[in-house]
């Protein structure tokens, strides 16, 4: 459900800018908020972010993780696509990427927080 709305916001944001419409910050690295998919292992757990998508196939950054006891505080980033001549006012896609990531501790004795909002929001355990 999460990723839903996600999904809805992202549409929503996208046509009110248009996909690749020329912002001072065009492909500059963008924090992006992120559901859990599923665990992989003991310390491995699968995450899934919904963004926006012009032409080119795009990935995920590695994630930014900060610990503080049994609290971690991730955040996921990915660098949209620039426009270049061709590709202005291109039509807007959605796609969701996902990214495993592997902890120093197992998932059991974690928090996970996403950090791309504000305050940071709990994703694990739910």
């Amino acid at each position: 459900m999460g990723a839903l709305v996600v999904a809805a916001m992202l549409a929503a944001a996208a046509l009110a800018a248009g996909c690749g419409g020329g912002s001072d910050d065009s492909g500059s690295e963008r924090a992006v908020e992120w559901t859990v998919d599923r665990t992989v292992g003991p310390r491995s757990i699968r995450l899934a972010a919904t963004v926006e998508v012009c032409v080119a196939p795009v990935r995920l950054e590695p994630p930014e993780i900060e610990y503080s006891g049994h609290r971690v505080y991730l955040e996921l980033r990915h660098t949209p696509e620039r426009s270049e001549g061709e590709h202005d006012g291109c039509f807007l896609s959605l796609m969701t990427l996902h990214r495993t990531v592997t902890f120093k501790r197992d998932l059991t004795e974690l928090i996970l927080f996403d950090s791309s909002t504000d305050p940071p929001e709990r994703r694990w355990p739910e």
